[in-house]
């Protein structure tokens, strides 16, 4: 051995005992951060998850029967032009097996200025729904819709949804269920993505993205930890929340999920309650709504204190784990790789095979080649790479807006989705 040299073998134990070769100190620490930067990458996605599976097993709750009586709800829609999906979201909700005279319904149009608030009348009139528009004459975004309509709750339930969202039979009542316990707070429901025939890779890569979530919200459910719900469909205990929150743009889900648990309550997810979407227009679109939906995130931070105490800490965990560290992951792929290259020899042209790898997937998954068969894991894994722009692009709009101290603006329009039939 030559003198100044290590085997890296000897010097760092990774598990196993192959000698992976030599290496000059000044070399050494590119080795090492390589390594951690990778684990942090795939913790959240990974490691995360099967520890969160392996404790919720031992955790399971006993299904709740029905209530004696339903309580009553308030359904509450803020909607942005939405004249297309409007008047069937009324007929939608009010298919539901749920006893008509305790439900309501509150549209609040973001001043829309297509046929949205004219559609929604003749929809509600027509169906003989308990109705309420509520007209916002300036947009002033969807957290501004919320506590419109949050003023013209008169239930002690509310259930959130989207104008473009479908109820699958029986939702109204597994969102309603779970509040038989007073320990629960708010009940997230899920979001399922039609996917449309001959789609591309990206639209089935989004269906097995939200199927992977609803798991690992509904193991944290068993353990008394979800923080999280889908905007398309959760309920809420409308003494616990108005549908405020931090000034600027935010993700009114997750911050009322978080009010709900910050006061004591328990957030409970429910694999009953489905709201099925058709998939994002193109990988581009759904890109763009992670980014906003992690920028919201990234403004929540600061107003989370209340998750240091010790008494916290498993809470602190799972929101570090499930939300933070993926903000993290992009940057810690870069960061993985360059030190990989750093280090030279073998290991720079692993990081090369990394990097060549992710391309392939990405394109691979943007032009609909792995759309299906063999290859379509290959695009669900572009799926998963291309969404990691969502917080990468997230992060970045974060600093320009701690550089120019403005949170940004709360305006928000409606998503364009493919049309489409589930498969």
């Amino acid at each position: 051995m030559l003198a100044g040299q290590i085997p890296v073998s000897t010097s760092i134990r990774l598990g196993c005992c192959v000698e992976v070769g030599m290496l000059t100190p000044d070399r050494l620490w590119a080795f090492e951060l390589a390594f951690v930067c990778g684990l942090i990458a795939i913790y959240p996605w990974l490691v995360y998850p099967l520890l969160l599976r392996a404790a919720a097993r031992r955790a399971r709750r006993a299904e709740r029967p029905d209530p004696a009586q339903w309580p009553a709800i308030t359904v509450l829609i803020a909607a942005r032009n939405e004249e297309a999906h409007i008047g069937d979201r009324v007929a939608n909700l009010l298919s539901q097996d749920y006893p008509r005279e305790r439900l309501a319904i509150v549209c609040i149009s973001d001043a829309s200025d297509d046929e949205t608030d004219e559609r929604f009348r003749e929809a509600a009139r027509a169906l003989g729904a308990r109705a309420t528009l509520v007209r916002q004459p300036v947009q002033m975004g969807k957290s501004a819709a919320l506590r419109a309509g949050w003023r013209e709750v008169r239930s002690g339930l509310v259930i959130l949804t989207d104008a473009n969202s479908h109820f699958e039979p029986g939702t109204l009542r597994a969102l309603a269920r779970p509040f038989s316990d007073p320990r629960v707070g708010a009940v997230a429901g899920v979001k399922r993505i039609r996917v449309p025939e001959g789609a591309a890779a990206h639209d089935g890569g989004e269906g097995f993205y939200w199927r992977f979530e609803v798991r690992l919200r509904a193991d944290e459910s068993e353990l008394g930890l979800c923080q999280s719900a889908d905007g398309a469909c959760w309920a809420i205990r409308s003494d616990l929340w108005d549908g405020s929150g931090p000034r600027g743009r935010f993700a009114d889900d997750l911050w009322g999920a978080l009010e709900v648990e910050r006061q004591g309550y328990r957030v409970e997810a429910t694999l009953g309650a489905v709201a099925s979407e058709d998939a994002a227009a193109s990988a581009g679109a759904e890109v763009q709504r992670k980014r906003r939906t992690h920028y919201g995130l990234i403004l929540l931070l600061p107003y989370l204190g209340w998750m240091l105490w010790p008494r916290r800490w498993a809470a602190l965990w799972c929101f570090l784990s499930h939300k933070v560290l993926r903000l993290l992951t992009p940057w810690m792929l870069l960061l993985h790789m360059l030190t990989l290259a750093l280090v030279g020899g073998i290991w720079a042209s692993v990081a090369v095979l990394e990097l060549t790898a992710g391309v392939t997937f990405i394109g691979l998954a943007a032009t609909g080649v792995a759309a299906s068969g063999p290859l379509s894991i290959i695009g669900r894994i572009g799926y998963f790479l291309i969404a990691l722009a969502g917080p990468a692009l997230a992060g970045m709009d974060a600093v320009r807006a701690i550089v120019r101290r403005d949170p940004g603006k709360a305006a928000w329009q409606p998503s364009t989705y493919r049309s489409s039939q589930e498969r």
